[in-house]
């Protein structure tokens, strides 16, 4: 149930997350009893919610200024930036939710039965995989330090999340076996 709930977080989160982009097409500005407000002319400058982000891209309405919709390639460098160093290293914000849109791109593709987009969807899992290890890896260790607080600007919303229940976790089993060796 707990995870249930943070799903439901996280999907909150990054469906309101922010992006600047700049209109290519016009979009009309609708209110919710459906008025056309306003209408975003052609090289306009504006910050959407990715939830709208989303529907734009797919009709070429927009371009993403930031952050930018990532690829396999920005996978590979964090990849390797988290191989070759060894404290943890500082994303985007928006990494897991761009990383979450990248997936859904290339399960759309592989749906249309392209071969190359079915290998392409099997590499990012597995890109993704290795990142999630070696991140999770690096928070654990840094639980256990006296100043890890510092290390949190490092994080990105959900890696927060899981940094804030397993401190807990942590010094909530410290403190029981602090007490059981008092006794």
């Amino acid at each position: 149930m707990l995870y249930r709930g943070i799903n439901r977080v996280f999907n909150i989160y990054w469906n309101n997350m922010k992006f600047r982009v700049r209109v290519l097409k016009e979009i009309p500005v609708i209110s919710e009893d459906g008025k056309v407000l306003n209408v975003l002319s052609p090289k306009t400058e504006t910050t959407l919610e990715f939830w709208k982000v989303k529907k734009f891209l797919h009709d070429e309405r927009i371009e993403v200024l930031h952050p930018k919709i990532i690829d396999i390639s920005d996978l590979d460098r964090v990849l390797w930036k988290e191989e070759n160093n060894t404290e943890l290293q500082k994303l985007e914000q928006s990494f897991y939710l761009l990383t979450n849109y990248l997936i859904e791109e290339s399960l759309k593709e592989a749906n249309k039965e392209k071969l190359e987009s079915f290998e392409k969807g099997r590499q990012i899992k597995n890109l993704i995989e290795t990142i999630i290890e070696r991140r999770s890896y690096k928070i654990l260790k840094i639980i256990t330090l006296k100043e890890a607080e510092k290390f949190v600007k490092k994080l990105t919303f959900e890696e927060k999340e899981l940094f804030r229940n397993l401190s807990l976790m942590y010094d909530t089993w410290k403190q029981n076996i602090w007490s059981f060796f008092s006794n």
